[in-house]
């Protein structure tokens, strides 16, 4: 028999919990707490010249400590392929032994294969390293890496002319950006290559810098679009990259691999065909007026999409797939409905931050989880608040498409949660409604729920 869809009228879900299947679930353990002395938050403000309006989505960051050591490599920029893992470039150091170092004519380029969902507890495998000339320049380094349809695309820039050079009693290292050289490709995940037909002599989009003339595509990054790209707009893989257009009167390295004037952006439907062939590229171009976008083939109308000279750097792009919108029956007036996906297990008598806590409700108590696109899910995690007082013995997920599923008694104190797998659903949001708690304690409420994306 189908389950009724579920209607809601005011915080109040009409659904039969007796028609609802019962949910395949597992216990889990509790993530650990962050550390005692809480976050450092990174202080900054916007200089009075700042082209940008502030972010009024993300409006600081802050370090918690937690963090784990792999290698003692850098130039790391990962790419999720269909198979789950991340592929990725390395130099400048060395990987479970294996040195890479990218400047000099015997210059080369390390890859690597990284290994698990926790990144506390990552492999780093498959290390190897690539030997690819960076003459008539000194340096050439990994930048834009991309794993799709099983193809490894790991592109590679130029540096010069020299990794410390001093200036008016200032070292600098690599001061001046050379040019994109193109893509080599891998169609068995690194094991072995075949080198692009680009050269520095002559690069992909056809720029050069030995004298320290601005570069506009020097060391591109793929905008991350998810496992696969899944997420990008139109199936083509985009690039951004840091550069510059006016070389007239400049301080010395004014566009280097970390300094700049302008971002670019770059589109290709991506294949070994196309990746090393320029005409294959599309590039932006500005707007119309009715702001519309333009894109040309003409890599001489190219326009950057963001401007502030001297005051742009190492660019990279990350899509944020659609984050949940979160609305419950009730909200404790102590308690903010942010705790209830932070990450964290925590709350009273610790920190009430961490957990979203009900305003004297208990059976029927709900919260629901909104996406602004349909989501492929398969799991759900509760964690039950972490006290002795409040519990909740059971409970109901009610999904868009109608189906529901009934969920047993939530490990009290919270140090462990309840995993309920389900098959695949995609849906654009859930609920978890409370059917029973334990008695005598209004104040029902979760410390975390966590929904994951099917695999």
């Amino acid at each position: 028999m189908r389950t009724p869809t579920p209607l809601l009228l005011g915080a109040l879900w009409i659904t039969s919990s007796a028609l609802a299947q019962p949910a395949e679930s597992t216990l889990i353990d509790a993530p650990p707490p962050p550390p005692t002395n809480s976050y450092r938050a990174w202080p900054g403000s916007s200089p009075p010249d700042c082209p940008f309006p502030s972010s009024d989505t993300v409006v600081g960051v802050a370090f918690t400590g937690r963090h784990m050591e792999y290698t003692g490599a850098d130039t790391w920029y990962p790419s999720w392929a269909a198979d789950g893992n991340l592929y990725s470039p390395w130099t400048d150091g060395n990987v479970n032994g294996l040195g890479s170092s990218s400047g000099g004519e015997n210059a080369v380029t390390g890859h690597a294969t990284i290994l698990g969902d926790d990144p506390l507890k990552l492999v780093i495998t498959n290390q190897g390293v690539f030997k690819s000339s960076p003459r008539p320049y000194e340096g050439r380094y990994p930048c834009g890496s991309l794993v799709h349809e099983s193809v490894w695309s790991y592109g590679t820039y130029c540096l010069h002319p020299s990794g410390g050079v001093r200036r008016e009693g200032t070292v600098y290292n690599w001061p001046w950006m050379g040019p994109f050289v193109g893509f080599r490709w891998s169609t068995n995940y690194g094991h072995t290559w075949t080198q692009t037909p680009c050269t520095p002599e002559k690069p992909l989009f056809g720029e050069s810098a030995l004298n320290g003339e601005p570069v506009k595509i020097g060391a591109p990054h793929f905008a991350d679009f998810g496992k696969a790209i899944q997420h990008s707009p139109d199936g083509k893989a985009y690039l951004v990259a840091q550069g510059a257009s006016d070389g007239q009167k400049r301080r010395f390295a004014y566009n280097s691999w970390i300094t700049a004037d302008q971002v670019y952006l770059v589109r290709v439907t991506p294949s070994v065909e196309n990746m090393n062939d320029r005409t294959k590229y599309e590039f932006f171009a500005g707007r119309r007026a009715n702001g519309e976008d333009l894109w040309t083939s003409d890599f001489t109308r190219i326009q950057p999409i963001a401007e502030w000279r001297d005051h742009m750097g190492c660019v990279t792009m990350t899509y944020n797939a659609p984050l949940a919108t979160i609305t419950a029956g009730s909200t404790h007036p102590d308690y903010a409905m942010d705790g209830l996906t932070d990450g964290t297990v925590d709350g009273y008598p610790a920190d009430i931050r961490r957990e979203w806590c009900s305003r004297g409700e208990n059976n029927a108590a709900m919260v629901r989880l909104t996406w602004s696109e349909e989501q492929t899910v398969d799991q759900v995690g509760l964690f039950d608040r972490p006290n002795k007082l409040d519990q909740i013995r059971s409970g109901l997920l009610v999904f868009s498409d109608g189906t529901s599923l009934r969920t047993g008694e939530l490990p009290d104190e919270a140090k462990q949660g309840l995993q309920i797998k389900f098959p695949p659903k995609r849906i654009p949001w859930l609920v978890f409604v409370v059917n029973e708690v334990k008695p005598g304690f209004p104040n029902i409420g979760l410390s975390e729920i966590a929904v994951f994306r099917s695999q």
